[in-house]
Protein backbone atom coordinates (compact mmCIF):
# COMPACT_ATOMS: atom_id res chain seq x y z
CA UNK A 1 0.00 0.00 0.00
CA UNK A 2 2.81 2.41 0.93
CA UNK A 3 4.72 1.63 -2.28
CA UNK A 4 1.53 2.28 -4.27
CA UNK A 5 1.09 5.66 -2.56
CA UNK A 6 4.71 6.63 -3.29
CA UNK A 7 4.46 5.50 -6.92
CA UNK A 8 1.25 7.45 -7.46
CA UNK A 9 2.08 10.42 -5.21
CA UNK A 10 1.87 13.00 -8.02
CA UNK A 11 -1.52 11.71 -9.11
CA UNK A 12 -2.79 11.77 -5.49
CA UNK A 13 -1.53 15.36 -5.04
CA UNK A 14 -3.35 16.43 -8.23
CA UNK A 15 -6.60 14.79 -7.02
CA UNK A 16 -6.45 16.50 -3.61
CA UNK A 17 -5.54 19.85 -5.22
CA UNK A 18 -8.45 19.46 -7.64
CA UNK A 19 -10.92 18.74 -4.83
CA UNK A 20 -9.59 21.70 -2.80
CA UNK A 21 -9.86 24.00 -5.83
CA UNK A 22 -13.47 22.88 -6.41
CA UNK A 23 -14.37 23.77 -2.80
CA UNK A 24 -12.71 27.22 -3.11
CA UNK A 25 -14.41 27.82 -6.47
CA UNK A 26 -17.82 26.92 -5.00
CA UNK A 27 -17.32 29.28 -2.05
CA UNK A 28 -16.00 32.22 -4.09
CA UNK A 29 -17.83 31.94 -7.42
CA UNK A 30 -20.89 29.83 -6.48
CA UNK A 31 -20.05 27.75 -9.58
CA UNK A 32 -21.87 30.15 -11.84
CA UNK A 33 -20.72 31.37 -15.22
CA UNK A 34 -18.93 29.64 -18.07
CA UNK A 35 -16.35 27.75 -16.00
CA UNK A 36 -17.58 25.37 -13.31
CA UNK A 37 -15.26 23.24 -11.19
CA UNK A 38 -16.50 20.17 -9.33
CA UNK A 39 -14.55 17.39 -7.57
CA UNK A 40 -12.70 15.55 -10.38
CA UNK A 41 -14.83 17.28 -13.04
CA UNK A 42 -14.38 20.60 -14.87
CA UNK A 43 -17.14 21.91 -17.15
CA UNK A 44 -16.76 24.82 -19.54
CA UNK A 45 -19.93 26.18 -21.19
CA UNK A 46 -19.01 27.66 -24.56
CA UNK A 47 -21.13 30.14 -26.54
CA UNK A 48 -18.52 29.87 -29.30
CA UNK A 49 -19.18 26.14 -29.64
CA UNK A 50 -22.93 26.74 -29.84
CA UNK A 51 -22.41 29.33 -32.59
CA UNK A 52 -20.04 26.98 -34.43
CA UNK A 53 -22.62 24.18 -34.37
CA UNK A 54 -25.31 26.52 -35.69
CA UNK A 55 -22.98 27.76 -38.44
CA UNK A 56 -22.06 24.22 -39.53
CA UNK A 57 -25.72 23.19 -39.53
CA UNK A 58 -27.22 26.18 -41.38
CA UNK A 59 -24.71 25.79 -44.19
CA UNK A 60 -25.75 22.16 -44.83
CA UNK A 61 -29.14 21.93 -43.09
CA UNK A 62 -30.72 19.57 -45.65
CA UNK A 63 -27.76 17.20 -45.38
CA UNK A 64 -27.92 17.04 -41.58
CA UNK A 65 -31.69 16.51 -41.64
CA UNK A 66 -31.24 13.57 -44.03
CA UNK A 67 -28.42 12.22 -41.90
CA UNK A 68 -30.73 12.33 -38.87
CA UNK A 69 -33.35 10.33 -40.78
CA UNK A 70 -30.78 7.72 -41.88
CA UNK A 71 -29.37 7.52 -38.33
CA UNK A 72 -32.83 6.82 -36.92
CA UNK A 73 -33.43 4.01 -39.42
CA UNK A 74 -30.15 2.17 -38.80
CA UNK A 75 -29.92 2.75 -35.04
CA UNK A 76 -31.91 -0.41 -34.33
CA UNK A 77 -29.13 -2.46 -35.97
CA UNK A 78 -26.47 -0.79 -33.79
CA UNK A 79 -28.61 -1.49 -30.72
CA UNK A 80 -29.09 -5.19 -31.60
CA UNK A 81 -25.39 -5.69 -32.47
CA UNK A 82 -24.43 -4.10 -29.14
CA UNK A 83 -26.72 -6.41 -27.16
CA UNK A 84 -25.43 -9.47 -29.05
CA UNK A 85 -21.79 -8.44 -28.51
CA UNK A 86 -21.97 -7.87 -24.73
CA UNK A 87 -23.99 -11.11 -24.33
CA UNK A 88 -21.51 -13.19 -26.37
CA UNK A 89 -18.63 -11.62 -24.47
CA UNK A 90 -20.14 -12.67 -21.12
CA UNK A 91 -20.76 -16.22 -22.35
CA UNK A 92 -17.14 -16.42 -23.58
CA UNK A 93 -15.82 -15.06 -20.26
CA UNK A 94 -17.72 -17.66 -18.23
CA UNK A 95 -16.64 -20.49 -20.54
CA UNK A 96 -13.01 -19.35 -20.55
CA UNK A 97 -13.00 -18.95 -24.34
CA UNK A 98 -11.30 -16.17 -26.28
CA UNK A 99 -11.44 -15.47 -30.01
CA UNK A 100 -11.44 -12.56 -32.41
CA UNK A 101 -13.99 -11.74 -35.07
CA UNK A 102 -12.77 -9.19 -37.63
CA UNK A 103 -10.21 -8.06 -35.05
CA UNK A 104 -12.86 -7.60 -32.33
CA UNK A 105 -11.97 -9.54 -29.15
CA UNK A 106 -14.70 -11.73 -27.68
CA UNK A 107 -13.98 -13.08 -24.23
CA UNK A 108 -12.12 -10.04 -22.83
CA UNK A 109 -12.89 -8.54 -19.43
CA UNK A 110 -14.11 -4.92 -19.54
CA UNK A 111 -12.13 -2.49 -17.39
CA UNK A 112 -12.82 1.04 -16.21
CA UNK A 113 -10.30 3.30 -17.96
CA UNK A 114 -8.71 5.53 -15.33
CA UNK A 115 -5.55 7.29 -16.58
CA UNK A 116 -2.38 6.41 -14.61
CA UNK A 117 -4.24 3.79 -12.52
CA UNK A 118 -5.96 1.14 -14.65
CA UNK A 119 -3.99 2.33 -17.72
CA UNK A 120 -0.36 3.28 -16.93
CA UNK A 121 1.38 6.23 -18.54
CA UNK A 122 2.70 5.41 -22.00
CA UNK A 123 1.79 5.18 -25.67
CA UNK A 124 -1.32 3.11 -24.97
CA UNK A 125 -2.72 5.80 -22.67
CA UNK A 126 -1.98 8.51 -25.26
CA UNK A 127 -3.74 6.49 -27.99
CA UNK A 128 -6.77 5.89 -25.77
CA UNK A 129 -7.10 9.52 -24.67
CA UNK A 130 -6.77 10.72 -28.29
CA UNK A 131 -9.45 8.27 -29.48
CA UNK A 132 -11.74 9.04 -26.56
CA UNK A 133 -11.61 12.80 -27.15
CA UNK A 134 -12.17 12.31 -30.88
CA UNK A 135 -15.12 9.99 -30.19
CA UNK A 136 -16.81 12.39 -27.77
CA UNK A 137 -16.26 15.55 -29.80
CA UNK A 138 -17.66 14.11 -33.03
CA UNK A 139 -20.45 12.32 -31.18
CA UNK A 140 -21.66 15.50 -29.52
CA UNK A 141 -21.11 17.62 -32.65
CA UNK A 142 -23.46 15.35 -34.63
CA UNK A 143 -26.04 15.56 -31.83
CA UNK A 144 -25.81 19.33 -32.00
CA UNK A 145 -26.04 19.88 -35.76
CA UNK A 146 -28.96 17.46 -36.15
CA UNK A 147 -30.72 19.25 -33.26
CA UNK A 148 -30.45 22.55 -35.14
CA UNK A 149 -31.54 20.85 -38.39
CA UNK A 150 -34.63 19.58 -36.54
CA UNK A 151 -35.36 23.16 -35.34
CA UNK A 152 -34.50 22.28 -31.74
CA UNK A 153 -32.48 24.93 -29.93
CA UNK A 154 -29.32 23.96 -28.06
CA UNK A 155 -29.58 24.72 -24.35
CA UNK A 156 -25.84 24.47 -23.76
CA UNK A 157 -22.63 23.15 -25.29
CA UNK A 158 -19.08 22.97 -24.08
CA UNK A 159 -16.14 20.92 -22.86
CA UNK A 160 -15.99 18.54 -19.93
CA UNK A 161 -12.81 17.19 -18.31
CA UNK A 162 -12.82 14.31 -15.84
CA UNK A 163 -9.68 12.60 -14.50
CA UNK A 164 -7.61 13.90 -17.39
CA UNK A 165 -10.04 12.72 -20.09
CA UNK A 166 -11.69 15.53 -22.05
CA UNK A 167 -14.71 15.58 -24.31
CA UNK A 168 -17.57 17.72 -25.55
CA UNK A 169 -21.23 17.88 -24.60
CA UNK A 170 -24.38 19.28 -26.21
CA UNK A 171 -27.77 19.63 -24.51
CA UNK A 172 -30.74 19.94 -26.92
CA UNK A 173 -33.65 21.93 -25.49
CA UNK A 174 -36.26 19.20 -25.93
CA UNK A 175 -36.43 17.54 -22.50
CA UNK A 176 -39.32 19.76 -21.35
CA UNK A 177 -41.46 18.66 -24.31
CA UNK A 178 -40.64 14.98 -23.65
CA UNK A 179 -41.52 15.38 -19.97
CA UNK A 180 -44.82 17.02 -20.95
CA UNK A 181 -45.66 14.00 -23.16
CA UNK A 182 -45.06 11.57 -20.28
CA UNK A 183 -46.98 13.71 -17.79
CA UNK A 184 -49.89 13.92 -20.22
CA UNK A 185 -49.92 10.14 -20.70
CA UNK A 186 -49.81 9.58 -16.94
CA UNK A 187 -52.68 11.97 -16.32
CA UNK A 188 -54.82 10.35 -19.03
CA UNK A 189 -54.06 6.90 -17.64
CA UNK A 190 -55.22 8.04 -14.19
CA UNK A 191 -58.35 9.71 -15.57
CA UNK A 192 -59.31 6.62 -17.57
CA UNK A 193 -58.55 4.18 -14.78
CA UNK A 194 -55.41 2.78 -16.39
CA UNK A 195 -57.35 1.63 -19.43
CA UNK A 196 -55.64 0.12 -22.44
CA UNK A 197 -56.68 2.95 -24.77
CA UNK A 198 -55.08 5.57 -22.57
CA UNK A 199 -51.68 3.90 -22.82
CA UNK A 200 -51.69 3.63 -26.62
CA UNK A 201 -53.01 6.90 -27.97
CA UNK A 202 -50.61 9.74 -28.71
CA UNK A 203 -51.35 13.05 -30.36
CA UNK A 204 -49.69 13.58 -33.78
CA UNK A 205 -47.57 16.40 -32.32
CA UNK A 206 -46.32 14.12 -29.53
CA UNK A 207 -45.30 11.48 -32.08
CA UNK A 208 -43.50 14.15 -34.11
CA UNK A 209 -41.51 15.25 -31.05
CA UNK A 210 -40.55 11.65 -30.21
CA UNK A 211 -39.35 10.99 -33.76
CA UNK A 212 -37.41 14.23 -33.75
CA UNK A 213 -35.76 13.23 -30.47
CA UNK A 214 -34.88 9.79 -31.87
CA UNK A 215 -33.12 11.36 -34.86
CA UNK A 216 -31.10 13.67 -32.59
CA UNK A 217 -30.06 10.78 -30.32
CA UNK A 218 -29.21 8.42 -33.20
CA UNK A 219 -26.99 10.97 -34.98
CA UNK A 220 -24.23 10.68 -32.36
CA UNK A 221 -23.78 6.97 -33.05
CA UNK A 222 -23.40 7.64 -36.79
CA UNK A 223 -20.39 9.87 -35.99
CA UNK A 224 -18.67 7.00 -34.17
CA UNK A 225 -19.58 4.48 -36.88
CA UNK A 226 -17.88 6.79 -39.41
CA UNK A 227 -14.78 6.96 -37.21
CA UNK A 228 -14.73 3.15 -36.89
CA UNK A 229 -14.90 2.93 -40.69
CA UNK A 230 -11.99 5.37 -41.13
CA UNK A 231 -9.61 3.70 -38.66
CA UNK A 232 -10.58 0.15 -39.66
CA UNK A 233 -10.31 1.09 -43.34
CA UNK A 234 -6.77 2.41 -42.86
CA UNK A 235 -5.84 -0.68 -40.83
CA UNK A 236 -7.16 -3.01 -43.53
CA UNK A 237 -5.58 -0.88 -46.26
CA UNK A 238 -2.08 -1.14 -44.74
CA UNK A 239 -2.61 -4.89 -44.43
CA UNK A 240 -3.68 -5.23 -48.07
CA UNK A 241 -0.62 -3.39 -49.39
CA UNK A 242 1.59 -5.46 -47.05
CA UNK A 243 3.11 -2.52 -45.20
CA UNK A 244 3.57 -4.77 -42.17
CA UNK A 245 2.49 -8.17 -40.90
CA UNK A 246 1.55 -9.83 -37.63
CA UNK A 247 4.60 -12.00 -37.06
CA UNK A 248 4.46 -13.34 -33.52
CA UNK A 249 4.06 -12.50 -29.83
CA UNK A 250 6.64 -10.55 -27.84
CA UNK A 251 7.13 -11.47 -24.19
CA UNK A 252 6.85 -8.34 -22.02
CA UNK A 253 7.02 -10.00 -18.60
CA UNK A 254 7.89 -13.42 -17.15
CA UNK A 255 6.36 -14.18 -13.75
CA UNK A 256 8.92 -15.27 -11.19
CA UNK A 257 8.72 -18.99 -10.43
CA UNK A 258 6.31 -19.63 -13.32
CA UNK A 259 6.77 -22.48 -15.86
CA UNK A 260 8.12 -19.90 -18.35
CA UNK A 261 10.68 -18.65 -15.81
CA UNK A 262 11.79 -22.15 -14.78
CA UNK A 263 12.15 -23.39 -18.36
CA UNK A 264 14.05 -20.38 -19.72
CA UNK A 265 11.70 -18.04 -21.59
CA UNK A 266 12.92 -14.43 -21.35
CA UNK A 267 11.55 -10.90 -21.66
CA UNK A 268 12.06 -9.79 -25.27
CA UNK A 269 11.67 -13.27 -26.77
CA UNK A 270 9.34 -13.38 -29.76
CA UNK A 271 7.16 -16.50 -29.82
CA UNK A 272 6.67 -17.80 -33.37
CA UNK A 273 5.69 -21.45 -32.77
CA UNK A 274 4.11 -23.51 -29.97
CA UNK A 275 3.83 -27.29 -30.18
CA UNK A 276 5.09 -27.05 -33.79
CA UNK A 277 2.15 -24.79 -34.73
CA UNK A 278 2.67 -21.28 -36.15
CA UNK A 279 1.76 -18.46 -33.76
CA UNK A 280 1.13 -15.00 -35.18
CA UNK A 281 -1.58 -13.49 -32.98
CA UNK A 282 -2.96 -13.66 -29.45
CA UNK A 283 -5.93 -15.60 -30.84
CA UNK A 284 -3.49 -18.23 -32.20
CA UNK A 285 -1.85 -18.44 -28.76
CA UNK A 286 -5.20 -18.89 -26.99
CA UNK A 287 -6.42 -21.49 -29.48
CA UNK A 288 -3.27 -23.63 -29.23
CA UNK A 289 -3.19 -23.36 -25.43
CA UNK A 290 -6.85 -24.46 -25.21
CA UNK A 291 -5.89 -27.73 -26.96
CA UNK A 292 -3.18 -28.50 -24.39
CA UNK A 293 -3.36 -29.76 -20.80
CA UNK A 294 -1.51 -28.86 -17.57
CA UNK A 295 1.62 -30.94 -17.15
CA UNK A 296 2.38 -31.31 -20.86
CA UNK A 297 5.93 -30.70 -22.07
CA UNK A 298 5.45 -28.25 -24.95
CA UNK A 299 7.96 -26.82 -27.42
CA UNK A 300 8.22 -23.02 -27.79
CA UNK A 301 10.19 -21.69 -30.77
CA UNK A 302 11.24 -18.08 -30.13
CA UNK A 303 13.35 -15.44 -31.79
CA UNK A 304 16.06 -14.22 -29.43
CA UNK A 305 18.46 -11.59 -30.78
CA UNK A 306 17.32 -12.53 -34.33
CA UNK A 307 18.23 -16.20 -33.73
CA UNK A 308 15.76 -19.09 -33.43
CA UNK A 309 15.81 -20.83 -30.03
CA UNK A 310 13.80 -23.93 -29.12
CA UNK A 311 12.66 -24.16 -25.49
CA UNK A 312 10.53 -26.86 -23.85
CA UNK A 313 8.06 -25.68 -21.20
CA UNK A 314 6.18 -27.92 -18.78
CA UNK A 315 2.79 -26.25 -18.54
CA UNK A 316 1.48 -25.36 -15.11
CA UNK A 317 -2.13 -25.18 -13.96
CA UNK A 318 -4.24 -22.16 -13.02
CA UNK A 319 -8.02 -22.28 -12.48
CA UNK A 320 -8.07 -25.65 -14.18
CA UNK A 321 -6.39 -24.37 -17.34
CA UNK A 322 -2.83 -24.58 -18.79
CA UNK A 323 -0.58 -21.88 -17.38
CA UNK A 324 2.65 -20.45 -18.82
CA UNK A 325 3.22 -17.30 -16.75
CA UNK A 326 4.01 -14.66 -19.38
CA UNK A 327 2.64 -11.28 -20.41
CA UNK A 328 2.65 -11.02 -24.22
CA UNK A 329 2.06 -8.38 -26.88
CA UNK A 330 1.45 -8.60 -30.61
CA UNK A 331 4.73 -8.32 -32.52
CA UNK A 332 4.66 -6.55 -35.89
CA UNK A 333 7.29 -6.95 -38.61
CA UNK A 334 7.64 -4.05 -41.06
CA UNK A 335 7.88 -4.75 -44.79
CA UNK A 336 8.79 -1.14 -45.65
CA UNK A 337 12.56 -0.39 -45.66
CA UNK A 338 12.31 3.04 -44.02
CA UNK A 339 9.72 1.91 -41.43
CA UNK A 340 11.21 0.16 -38.41
CA UNK A 341 9.44 -2.74 -36.68
CA UNK A 342 8.82 -0.47 -33.68
CA UNK A 343 7.27 2.27 -35.83
CA UNK A 344 5.14 -0.33 -37.64
CA UNK A 345 3.94 -1.62 -34.27
CA UNK A 346 3.05 1.93 -33.12
CA UNK A 347 1.17 2.59 -36.37
CA UNK A 348 -0.70 -0.72 -36.12
CA UNK A 349 -1.68 -0.17 -32.49
CA UNK A 350 -2.69 3.45 -33.08
CA UNK A 351 -5.12 2.43 -35.84
CA UNK A 352 -6.27 -0.77 -34.10
CA UNK A 353 -6.82 0.78 -30.66
CA UNK A 354 -8.73 3.71 -32.14
CA UNK A 355 -10.87 1.45 -34.36
CA UNK A 356 -11.60 -0.80 -31.36
CA UNK A 357 -12.25 2.17 -29.08
CA UNK A 358 -14.71 3.73 -31.55
CA UNK A 359 -16.41 0.33 -31.89
CA UNK A 360 -16.76 0.07 -28.10
CA UNK A 361 -18.14 3.63 -27.94
CA UNK A 362 -20.78 2.59 -30.49
CA UNK A 363 -21.53 -0.60 -28.52
CA UNK A 364 -21.77 1.06 -25.11
CA UNK A 365 -23.74 4.12 -26.26
CA UNK A 366 -26.15 1.94 -28.28
CA UNK A 367 -26.97 -0.32 -25.33
CA UNK A 368 -30.43 0.19 -23.80
CA UNK A 369 -28.99 1.15 -20.41
CA UNK A 370 -30.34 4.02 -18.33
CA UNK A 371 -29.22 7.46 -19.61
CA UNK A 372 -27.26 6.07 -22.57
CA UNK A 373 -28.30 6.87 -26.15
CA UNK A 374 -29.64 3.34 -26.71
CA UNK A 375 -32.03 3.67 -23.79
CA UNK A 376 -33.25 7.12 -24.88
CA UNK A 377 -33.84 5.97 -28.46
CA UNK A 378 -35.58 2.73 -27.45
CA UNK A 379 -37.80 4.45 -24.87
CA UNK A 380 -38.89 7.07 -27.43
CA UNK A 381 -39.73 4.28 -29.92
CA UNK A 382 -41.65 2.22 -27.36
CA UNK A 383 -43.57 5.23 -26.03
CA UNK A 384 -44.59 6.18 -29.57
CA UNK A 385 -45.92 2.65 -30.17
CA UNK A 386 -47.26 1.63 -26.75
CA UNK A 387 -47.67 4.88 -24.84
CA UNK A 388 -46.86 4.77 -21.15
CA UNK A 389 -46.72 0.96 -21.19
CA UNK A 390 -43.81 1.35 -23.58
CA UNK A 391 -41.82 3.10 -20.86
CA UNK A 392 -42.38 0.11 -18.54
CA UNK A 393 -41.25 -2.29 -21.27
CA UNK A 394 -38.18 -0.11 -21.84
CA UNK A 395 -37.36 -0.08 -18.11
CA UNK A 396 -37.48 -3.90 -17.98
CA UNK A 397 -35.14 -4.16 -20.97
CA UNK A 398 -32.85 -1.56 -19.36
CA UNK A 399 -32.55 -3.62 -16.16
CA UNK A 400 -31.77 -6.88 -18.02
CA UNK A 401 -29.12 -5.34 -20.30
CA UNK A 402 -27.56 -3.42 -17.39
CA UNK A 403 -27.04 -6.69 -15.51
CA UNK A 404 -25.46 -8.32 -18.59
CA UNK A 405 -23.20 -5.28 -19.03
CA UNK A 406 -22.04 -5.42 -15.40
CA UNK A 407 -21.15 -9.10 -15.84
CA UNK A 408 -18.65 -8.06 -18.55
CA UNK A 409 -16.64 -6.42 -15.75
CA UNK A 410 -16.96 -9.06 -13.02
CA UNK A 411 -17.39 -12.42 -14.83
CA UNK A 412 -13.69 -13.47 -14.42
CA UNK A 413 -13.88 -12.76 -10.68
CA UNK A 414 -17.04 -14.86 -10.35
CA UNK A 415 -15.47 -17.68 -12.41
CA UNK A 416 -12.31 -17.72 -10.24
CA UNK A 417 -14.44 -17.83 -7.08
CA UNK A 418 -16.52 -20.75 -8.38
CA UNK A 419 -13.40 -22.70 -9.42
CA UNK A 420 -11.86 -22.23 -5.97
Amino acid sequence: MISWLIKNSLFIIIIFAWILLSIIWEKTRRNKGSLRIYPLVVVYYSDFLKKLIRKVCFKYKKFWRKLGNVSDKIFIFALLISIIYVTLNVVALFSGAYFEFLGIPIGSQFIVVVPFITIPAGKLLVFIIFGFILALVFHELFHGVVSIAEDVKIKSAGIIISLGVAGGFVEPNIEDELRAILDNLEQRTINEGGGRSASHQLAPRAKKILRKYRRIVAAGIIANILLVSIFAGLLIGFGIIGAYEKYGLKILKVEEGSPADICGLRVGDIIVMIAEKRVRTLADFQEILSELSPGENVSFKVLRNNREVLIYVVLGEKNGRPYVGILIQQYIRSNIPFLSDGAALDLHYFLYINALLEFLVVVINSLPIFFLDGSQWLNASLIEKYGRRGLKIGTTINIIITLIFILNFIAPTITSFLVQ
